[in-house]
């Protein structure tokens, strides 16, 4: 399975680090994201001191009413009535206590550090070739690097970009 990473989004002075480290980690992409700045400057500081990732952006933008068909189909509807309510009041913090840990495990894989790499490939293992973790900066490398050999090593399409 492919695993990518994403860029600091706040902070354009963190991403030369952040790149080099996600790299050493093994990572096999890195990501930005358009939501908040411009996606491709990070991606150009990046570059400069990267030489085996892949880079790109991404997009995920959730509206909470754009999801009022998925969570009908979980049994969820009313939730995603109550989510959009709370968008629209601004309690964006408070939003994420309101999904259910078992409507959670639905979407995502969700497990200790330890425990982790056999939840996503139980999960999503055949299901998808490549998987977005991100990790506290404060995660140590080892523990990073360890986590994303075990995540490339699940069974999936992918196996690798073409060298150039």
């Amino acid at each position: 399975m492919r695993v990518e990473t994403s860029l600091p989004l706040g902070n354009w002075r963190g991403v030369a680090d952040a790149a080099r480290r996600a790299e050493a980690a093994g990572f096999d992409g890195l990501r930005t994201y358009e939501i908040a700045n411009d996606p491709f400057a990070p991606l150009a500081l990046a570059a400069t001191v990267t030489e085996r990732v892949r880079l790109g952006t991404a997009i995920a933008v959730c509206f909470p009413r754009s999801y009022h068909g998925v969570l009908e189909a979980h049994g969820a509807e009313d939730l995603g009535h109550k989510l959009h309510a709370m968008s629209k009041a601004g309690r964006w913090s408070e939003m994420a206590a309101e999904v259910p840990d078992d409507l959670l495990r639905e979407f995502a894989a969700a497990a200790p550090y330890e425990g982790l790499a056999a939840a996503v490939r139980e999960r999503f293992g055949g299901l998808t070739d490549a998987i977005t973790v991100d990790f506290p900066p404060s995660t140590p490398a080892g523990q990073v690097a360890e986590l994303v050999a075990d995540l490339e090593a699940i069974p999936a399409a992918f196996r690798s970009f073409p060298r150039g």
